[in-house]
C-alpha cells in the first residue's frame, strides 16, 4: 500500500492534526492580507486628504505658519472625516521655494498582527503643492 493511501486511510487522527497545523499558516497570511488592505487604505486616505488640503492651502492668502497648520489640520479632518479612527498628526509643514510641504503619519491598528504582538502599523505620506503668488 502506497504512503498516499496509508495517510487517508488512517484513523488515528494524524490527518486532523496535520490539516490543524496547516491551517494555521493559512490564516496566518489571509490575516496579513486584511491587514496589509487596512494600512493600504489608510495611506490612502490620507494622501489624499493631504494633497487636497494642502491645494486648498496654497491657492489661499499667505497667512502665519500657526493659521496654515490650524488650516491644513481643519482641512485634513473634513476630508478625512469620523470615519477614519486611527490616530494621526501633522509632523511638519513647511514653504520651500514657492511650495508647501506636509508631511503626516498615522498609526494604524492592526487585527491579526495584534495575535502577534503587532497592535499599530505606522504609516507616513509626503504631498507638496504650490504656494500662493504673493
Amino acid at each position: 500500500m502506497s504512503f498516499l493511501r496509508r495517510f487517508v486511510a488512517a484513523a488515528g487522527g494524524n490527518a486532523s492534526t496535520i490539516f490543524a497545523l496547516g491551517l494555521v499558516p493559512v490564516l496566518c497570511a489571509a490575516g496579513a492580507a486584511v491587514d496589509y488592505g487596512r494600512v493600504t487604505d489608510a495611506r490612502t486616505a490620507l494622501s489624499d486628504a493631504l494633497e487636497q488640503s494642502l491645494a486648498d492651502l496654497g491657492r489661499a492668502p499667505p497667512a502665519a505658519p500657526a493659521d496654515d497648520m490650524a488650516e491644513l489640520r481643519a482641512g485634513m479632518d473634513d476630508l478625512l472625516g469620523p470615519s477614519f479612527t486611527d490616530s494621526w498628526r501633522i509632523e511638519s509643514l513647511s514653504r520651500r521655494e514657492g511650495r508647501f510641504v506636509a508631511v503626516v503619519s498615522a498609526e494604524v491598528s492592526t487585527s491579526i498582527a495584534r495575535l502577534v504582538g503587532i497592535p499599530e502599523v505606522p504609516v507616513q505620506v509626503t504631498a507638496e503643492a504650490p504656494d500662493a503668488p504673493g
